[in-house]
C-alpha cells in the first residue's frame, strides 16, 4: 500500500534527496529519475511539486541558505570570541565557508534565469548577516575598538556593497569559473579591510578580517 504523506513532508523529502545527489554526482549529472528513485516516489509525483530540475535546485539552495542563517543565529558560535572584531571575523568566515563548501552548486544557481528568486535568496543571507553584525558594531563601540556613529547604515553599506562587487566579477565572467568568493575576498582583503576600517572609525586594524582560529570547527558543529 502506498504511503500518503503530508505535502510539506513529501516536498522536503524530494528537496533533501536532490540536495544529496547534487553534492554526490553534481547538478548536471543528476537526472530527475535519480531524484525520484532516491526519494522513493514516482516521477509524476515529482512534477506535482516541481516543474523542472532548475526549480528543485532553487528549493535546495533556499533550504541550504536557511540552514546557514539558522547556524549564524546561534549565540554559542560567538561565545569563544574575545571582542567585536573576533565576532565579525567569525561571521564573515562562516558565510564564506558556506560558499566554498557549496561552490559548484552555487555556481549553477547563479546561472539560473530566475534572477528575482536568485537575488531574493542572496538578500535573505546578507540581511541575516547584517542583523547579526549590527550588535557587534555596537559592542565594538563600547569596547573603544570602533568609533562608528551609524552601525546599521555602515553594516548595510558594507555588506551590500561587497555583495554587489562580488556579483559583478562573477556574473560578468571576470573571475575564473573555478574561483570562489573566499579566494576573491582573500585577494582583495586589504582593500576591503581599509574600507571597513574607515566606515567603522578604526585607527588600527586590530586583526579585522583575519581568519579566526577554529572557525570551521564551529560551523561544522553547528550543522551537525
Amino acid at each position: 500500500m502506498r504511503t500518503v504523506k503530508p505535502p510539506d513532508i513529501r516536498r522536503r523529502e524530494i528537496v533533501e534527496a536532490a540536495a544529496a545527489l547534487f553534492v554526490e554526482k553534481g547538478y548536471r549529472e543528476t537526472a530527475v529519475k535519480d531524484i525520484t528513485k532516491r526519494a522513493g516516489i514516482a516521477q509524476g509525483l515529482f512534477h506535482y511539486y516541481f516543474k523542472s530540475k532548475d526549480e528543485v535546485l532553487a528549493a535546495v539552495v533556499q533550504m541550504m541558505s536557511q540552514q546557514l542563517i539558522d547556524s549564524i543565529n546561534t549565540d554559542a558560535l560567538f561565545a569563544p570570541c574575545r571582542n567585536a572584531v573576533d565576532k565579525i571575523n567569525r561571521l564573515m568566515h562562516l558565510i564564506f565557508g558556506y560558499e566554498v563548501d557549496n561552490v559548484l552548486l552555487m555556481n549553477e544557481f547563479c546561472n539560473m534565469p530566475d534572477v528575482t528568486l536568485r537575488d531574493n535568496i542572496a538578500f535573505n543571507i546578507v540581511q541575516a548577516a547584517i542583523d547579526i553584525g549590527v550588535p557587534f558594531i555596537h559592542e565594538g563601540n563600547a569596547e573603544k575598538i570602533f568609533a562608528c556613529a551609524h552601525p546599521q547604515e555602515v553594516a548595510e553599506v558594507f555588506a551590500y556593497g561587497m555583495t554587489m562587487h562580488l556579483k559583478k566579477f562573477f556574473l560578468d565572467g571576470q573571475y575564473p569559473p573555478e574561483g570562489n568568493a573566499t579566494a576573491f575576498f582573500s585577494e582583495n582583503k586589504e582593500i576591503y579591510r581599509g574600507m571597513a576600517m574607515r566606515l567603522l572609525g578604526m585607527t588600527e586594524p586590530c586583526g579585522l578580517f583575519d581568519e579566526p582560529e577554529g572557525w570551521r570547527d564551529g560551523i561544522n558543529g553547528s550543522n551537525a
